[in-house]
């Protein structure tokens, strides 16, 4: 799905990530959706939330690589659909 090709563009689709902390009952949240072109037109998903083990810069990064991860899609391909 993701890496669905154009038939117009004989390529995969491009892709915008979208991150959100949140906190209920005191615990803090990290929600990774991306949105890219599905079935015709741009959709938005959800790749993942994950529970934050710091708040600090590296702990959300990490979150983010997860979440990254979590699409299959290679390191080598996704700065080309970034």
């Amino acid at each position: 799905m993701i890496n669905q090709v154009i038939s117009e563009t004989n390529r995969t689709g491009p892709i915008g990530f979208i991150w959100d902390k949140i906190t209920p009952n005191r615990r803090t949240m990290h929600i990774v959706g991306f949105y890219s072109y599905i079935g015709g037109k741009m959709q938005p998903l959800v790749a993942g939330v994950r529970e934050l083990k710091a708040e600090h810069r590296l702990a959300v990064t990490e979150s983010l690589i997860e979440g990254l991860s979590s699409l299959k899609i290679s390191k080598e391909d996704l700065p080309g659909r970034l």
